[in-house]
């Protein structure tokens, strides 16, 4: 009788462990997780090896700017500059802090963990409907909480074999 209890088991277990899994659509997950960037300055600091380099992003409708007060760093709203080199940046950079990616995308994998990828090459990775990392060309973004106004405080920024961390300290409307 045991066996026969076992087998079953054993076989419900097989049979729903190979059973097709239902991925969600790119929007619906889209939906949950982008919050668009709100209109205000955020400042903040971007901390590289020993450096902590304040930063000011000005955001009023389309138009950006970005402060940065240390000369071996510059920032617009489409590159990245570190020491001489530059990267180019996905999204503008109150799209990265609000981790705002809007694009066409498909879903690559969704099994624990989802990621979706846009056809320029973007990958968003998604856990429990959260954004956790962005992967786009040499240039890697690794979220941590969101603020209650939407935006996330940390940020490790991974561009080849440089690590930064970017940290928004609060909005001014």
């Amino acid at each position: 009788m045991k066996a026969k209890a076992s087998l079953l088991l054993f076989l419900f277990f097989l049979i729903y462990s190979c059973a097709p899994k239902v991925c969600p659509k790119p929007e619906e997950v889209l939906k949950k997780a982008f919050k668009e960037p709100k209109d205000g300055v955020y400042y903040g600091y971007l901390k590289v090896n020993f450096l902590r380099i304040p930063i000011l992003i000005k955001k009023q409708g389309e138009t950006e700017e970005v402060k940065v007060g240390y000369g071996g760093v510059s920032v617009s709203t489409d590159v990245f500059c570190y020491e001489g080199t530059c990267f180019e940046l996905p999204v503008k950079p109150s799209e990265i802090i609000y981790g705002y990616f809007p694009d066409d995308y498909r879903v690559k994998r969704c099994n624990g963990e989802i990621i979706l990828e846009s056809q320029d090459g973007k990958e968003l990775f998604f856990e429990r409907g959260t954004l956790k990392r962005v992967r786009y060309k040499d240039f890697s973004l690794i979220y941590g909480k969101r603020t209650n106004e939407g935006y996330f405080r940390d940020i490790v920024i991974k561009i080849n074999n440089l690590k930064a961390k970017l940290i928004i300290e609060g909005r001014e409307v």
